[in-house]
């Protein structure tokens, strides 16, 4: 068996299927693997892969020519996930694509275990990506920067950072995803971002709140709990629609996580 280490992110995941594709023997002898927390196996020849975006940019436009889009983006959602089998999958998923008549339905051979892994990661990752849409909150900084704090189990910095540079291009702000130490910097005005480690952020506050973002949340938690219906009060189904893990990045209920 040959294992391909690769660094746990997109282009590093596509060097490692780059290396792994070109590498000699059958595919069912490779295996791909994400970070360190993995254990040596007996018998096996370990391969360290370095991202190279060169090799990662020839992996992005055969799939997008030959899988289509969607079933690319189902590729980038898996790569998203924490799971440690999710290079693999993503890998032997690409291997099953070039192998059928026709590689864009290959979302559709749900009986090949790799596909079906795959479609599972990215359907959780795209799950979590739509909840973060819904519930992530901005507050305005003292200098004018929108700032956001997140803690998502699944590495969807890029997903929040695409919909809010087109939801908001006329803003500066800052996302910061707490659980993968990484951070979105928009400029005003830009059609790009910035992702970039966030140790500097997890050290110390960006920065302290605006008076009118002071006010503004105030005022949003007396009308948070002057809408409250006591006689209605469902505490369990309200875990169930805003889930208690988002509280603490949440201005109305961060008290009570």
């Amino acid at each position: 068996m040959k294992i391909f280490v690769c660094e746990d992110s997109l282009e590093g995941i596509f060097t490692g299927v780059y290396d792994a594709w070109a590498a000699a023997g059958p595919h069912t002898e490779k295996r791909l693997i994400t970070g360190d927390t993995w254990n040596m196996e007996l018998f096996a020849e370990y391969v360290t892969v370095l991202p190279d975006a060169k090799k990662a940019e020839k992996v992005i436009r055969t799939l997008k020519s030959r899988l289509g889009y969607e079933a690319y983006e189902q590729l980038c959602y898996a790569a998203m996930s924490d799971a440690i089998d999710k290079a693999d999958a993503i890998y032997h998923t690409i291997v099953t694509a070039f192998s059928m008549r026709d590689s864009k339905r290959v979302f559709q051979n749900m009986h090949d275990p790799a596909v079906m892994r795959c479609f599972a990661l990215g359907r959780t990752v795209g799950g979590e990506a739509t909840h973060h849409l819904e519930f992530i909150r901005f507050c305005e900084l003292e200098n004018g920067v929108l700032f956001a704090r997140c803690t998502p189990k699944n590495r969807i910095t890029l997903v929040l950072a695409e919909h809010f540079s087109d939801r908001f291009p006329s803003e500066n702000f800052i996302i910061l995803n707490a659980t993968h130490h990484e951070a979105v910097l928009h400029a005003a005005g830009e059609h790009t971002y910035i992702l970039c480690d966030s140790e500097a952020l997890l050290q110390e506050q960006p920065g302290a709140y605006s008076e009118t973002e002071e006010l503004f949340q105030d005022l949003w938690k007396d009308y948070f709990e002057a809408m409250t219906i006591e006689d209605r009060r469902n505490e369990k189904l309200q875990r169930q629609l805003f889930p208690k893990r988002y509280w603490k990045d949440s201005v109305e209920l961060k008290d009570k996580a």
